[in-house]
């Protein structure tokens, strides 16, 4: 359980915190509207869901080690009687539209090792194109099967970054609950 806040600095501190990661929410969207409208796009762009994510290191066996967050896509789920199809429906987030990742620190920090973001042609491919964390960088992508993605093991430290989910179609996500 957390310990309630006594002290009105540490309440202070970490009101600015949260303003700080809304602002940072809501400069990303702008980002991503900027991208998408750069290659002709035209719709409503609404936050889904905003997850401050911070991945730690295992402190197991290294040989073996599984990724941090295996291969998926963030709108579809890959139905294991259908090797190689990604379900764009219930019991998943079908509405999703795109994602973001904004990454709150880098490596050269000194914070962590590993944790590299990547894409994939598959999702048990070996193949990936590898984005290190660097703070400020932004990926950005289209939320399907196009895009699957995961996140390399953290070997040292923790790694924070801001995911950013989006939806063109809100009244799907309002509906989900």
């Amino acid at each position: 359980a957390l310990a309630p806040m006594r002290v009105p600095e540490e309440r202070r501190r970490a009101l600015e915190d949260v303003r700080a990661l809304v602002l940072a929410a809501r400069e990303a969207k702008e980002h991503m509207v900027q991208w998408l409208q750069a290659s002709g796009w035209t719709g409503t762009l609404e936050f889904d869901y905003i997850h401050l994510v911070c991945r730690e290191a295992v402190l197991d066996d290294e040989a073996g080690r599984p990724d941090s967050h295996q291969s998926h896509a963030d709108n579809c789920w890959f139905d294991p009687q259908a090797p190689g199809v990604c379900k764009r429906e219930d019991p998943f987030y079908h509405w999703r539209s795109h994602s973001s990742v904004l990454f709150l620190q880098g490596a050269d920090s000194g914070a962590f090792e590993g944790g590299d973001f990547f894409y994939t042609t598959a999702k048990d491919s070996p193949q990936r194109t590898v984005v290190s964390p660097s703070c400020g960088r932004m990926v950005a992508f289209s939320a399907g099967a196009e895009n699957i993605h995961g996140v390399t093991p953290v070997t040292k430290g923790r790694r924070c970054a801001l995911v950013l989910w989006f939806t063109e179609r809100p009244e799907l996500a309002r509906a989900s609950g």
